[in-house]
């Protein structure tokens, strides 16, 4: 089916939407009577993706086993790798968050040295 042959994750999908075209791309071959082999839609899977997951991809090319390896474990490898970079973002986030906030307290005084010195000191003033 020439559809699964094009099949390009575009860089604004999620994974379990690319997982979705992708599964019933090969649900409709496989009713339609086309013997598809795993290692066959595994190899298609890894170079459909894009570019954000090449890391993954030649990951799972590198230390599995292309030929064992099934569709599931392939897309569950993805998944686990795009909520990583999910956790990653949110805390970069938070940090600029954090960093903006002790930023603006120094502008209003309450961070260190932003306070106004006032002559409390000890030693007695001239007249």
């Amino acid at each position: 089916m020439w559809e699964f042959e094009n099949l390009c994750m575009n860089n604004m999908e999620s994974v379990d939407d690319f997982a979705a075209v992708a599964m019933l791309l090969v649900s409709q071959m496989q009713a339609l009577g086309e013997k598809v082999e795993d290692n066959y839609i595994v190899k298609r899977l890894l170079r459909a993706v894009c570019v954000k997951f090449v890391h993954i991809t030649m990951t799972v090319e590198y230390f599995g086993d292309i030929n064992k390896i099934s569709m599931e474990e392939v897309i569950g490898s993805i998944k686990a790798y795009e909520e990583r970079v999910k956790m990653q973002n949110i805390r970069i986030k938070e940090q600029v968050l954090f960093v903006r906030g002790c930023g603006s307290l120094r502008e209003r005084g309450h961070g260190r040295g932003g306070g106004h010195a006032e002559a409390h000191s000890d030693e007695p003033t001239l007249l």
